[in-house]
């Protein structure tokens, strides 16, 4: 599932420019002028750096000489062993250092006390999204869909389909009518061309039975057709209108065919008790979901605090969990265990699927390979994870080049993306093909488990 989950993040909505967790952010597709194969600011080597510079996003006391990601889940022990130690050395100080800031008292989420962050659980992300700019959302945020069935025409009985999205057209004066866009094709046509049918809005609690939203009346379609027009909006009461423009949920906001509440691999929560992966905050923090890097301004968070996240995400499946006063099991986190060492089948090898995308974009003579390589960076077999743990950039000294747990604090990631004007052009450079999505999706994936040595 974690493998789904990354793999669906390459979102082809582009983002605006919000900087919150609640929202899509602007996202950072690889462009800007092409680099030079040697240009010096691809790494860098370690004596740039002496590694305990206070901007640095790495932190002295847990990194072990081997570059161990199990040095870093016993830092998170002894540094965060309950939430209120994460909140108040981590929280406070990323999220929430000033009032009416960031996310205290300014954007969503709220993260300002403990139980304000604690009442995230389960939430749905990208609230404000839905009526900002629909079209920017994140799959893994859109929400469950209203369905709609017939309640007039030849299509009583059909057992109706889930809304998509609803689109308002306007004329000089207001609306004048509305698409409802469907996930199914309507199976018939009208029964009397011309005569407007009706149709009824239904929403499908937790538990319980179907609950109706709206009846809606002046629907029109053709048979076959994925969308249904509302006419006459003018004559229209105003709780139709609610209904059409606020109230009806659809499950496909952004237009891309995928419905993200509908898939397990893909959907998320602000905070999901019991799946890190599937938390958009921990993500949103890791790169690993469309959106600016966060935090914007403070400094980012080590490797200790990422697995001190994730298992207090991991822990939180329980009452006990989700507490104040709540103790950070790292003994059963699974995060933390396969830090380092993910399982089989988790997509994150250096040699089996990391190590191939090097040779084929970056290991070869005259770039990161052979006898002389660029920057002093080898990305050869055998001698990748060496060249780039622990090493600050040239370029960036206060940014190591993988940051282990930490994509979007990790020079590589932000080379290879293009990311913003402090990595100048992108690798690789002119000449080469760039990566695709799913090969900086799969590098990511990899410095998001520790970038194990497998």
């Amino acid at each position: 599932m974690v493998l789904g989950v990354i793999a669906g993040l390459g979102c082809s909505v582009d983002g605006g420019e919000h900087g919150d967790f609640g929202e899509g952010g602007e996202g950072d597709a690889a462009e800007g002028k092409q680099d030079d194969p040697g240009e010096d600011d691809v790494s860098g080597d370690s004596g740039t750096d002496d590694g305990g510079d206070d901007d640095s996003a790495a932190d002295d006391g847990g990194n072990g000489d081997d570059g161990s990601a199990q040095a870093y889940v016993e830092e998170a022990m002894d540094e965060f062993p309950t939430y209120m130690a994460l909140h108040e050395k981590v929280i406070t100080r990323t999220c929430t250092p000033f009032d009416n800031v960031c996310h205290n008292n300014k954007e969503y989420p709220e993260l300002d006390t403990p139980l304000s962050v604690l009442s995230y659980f389960e939430k749905e992300c990208n609230l404000p999204e839905r009526t900002a700019d629909p079209e920017t959302i994140f799959n893994g945020c859109e929400p469950s869909p209203d369905y709609v069935v017939f309640t007039s025409g030849n299509n009583v009985g059909w057992a109706g389909t889930e809304v998509a999205w609803i689109e308002t057209i306007y004329g000089p004066s207001g609306p004048t009518s509305f698409e409802v866009h469907l996930r199914e094709p309507i199976p018939q046509g009208m029964l009397a061309a011309g005569v407007p049918e009706t149709v009824r809005f239904t929403r499908t609690p937790e538990y319980g039975a179907p609950l109706t939203i709206d009846d809606i009346p002046n629907v029109v379609y053709g048979a076959g057709a994925t969308y249904f027009t509302v006419t006459n909006a003018a004559g229209l009461e105003q709780t139709h209108l609610d209904s059409l423009e606020t109230r009806t949920l659809g499950g496909d906001l952004n237009r891309d065919g995928v419905f993200g509440a509908s898939d397990p691999d893909v959907s998320m929560r602000e905070l999901n008790p019991g799946n890190p992966w599937q938390s958009y905050l921990l993500q949103r923090v890791q790169g690993n979901v469309p959106g600016s890097p966060m935090p914007l301004a403070n400094q980012p968070l080590s490797a200790a605090e990422i697995v001190a996240v994730a298992c207090w995400i991991e822990g939180a499946d329980t009452p006990e969990g989700r507490a104040v006063d709540a103790v950070i099991d790292y003994v059963n986190c699974d995060y933390a265990a396969e830090f380092g060492t993910p399982p089989d089948d988790s997509g994150a090898t250096l040699s089996g699927d990391v190590q191939p995308i090097f040779d084929a974009a970056c290991a070869f003579s005259g770039c990161h390979g052979g006898g002389n390589p660029a920057a002093g960076l080898d990305l050869s077999p055998g001698n990748t994870r060496d060249s780039l743990l622990e090493q600050p950039s040239t370029q960036l000294p206060m940014i190591d080049l993988v940051e282990l747990g930490n994509p979007t604090n990790s020079y590589l990631v932000k080379k290879i993306r293009g990311a913003d004007d402090t990595v100048n052009a992108p690798m690789p450079p002119e000449g080469y093909e760039p990566l695709t999505e799913g090969q900086i999706g799969t590098i990511k994936l990899w410095i998001s488990y520790g970038a194990p040595n497998d």
